[in-house]
């Protein structure tokens, strides 16, 4: 197992072991898990949006915040580009 990448960042046994002690049974602990997963993509999507956004309103081109992210311009664009920016949107 690999450290966290973020101090306080739980790890996948620490995620596990609260899976675990929060759900009785192998069903259940798997629907735990699912859901505690989806949330944290959501989480991670946000994280990244956010900072897309700040990208954005610091000038940067929609190929550079491509290049950065791995993908193709119009790839970047047409997942970020209708996202309000930090200033609009919720930064909760």
């Amino acid at each position: 197992m690999t450290a966290p990448l973020v101090p306080g960042q739980p790890s996948l046994g620490r995620l596990i072991s609260r899976v675990t002690a929060w759900s009785p049974s192998g069903t259940a602990r798997l629907a735990v898990a699912s859901a505690l997963a989806d949330a944290l993509d959501d989480t991670a999507d946000a994280l990244v949006e956010h900072f897309v956004g700040n990208a954005r309103c610091a000038g940067a081109s929609w190929s550079t915040i491509a290049a950065v992210l791995g993908v193709s311009k119009q790839a970047a664009h047409q997942r970020f580009a209708s996202r309000p920016t930090p200033s609009e949107g919720n930064r909760t």
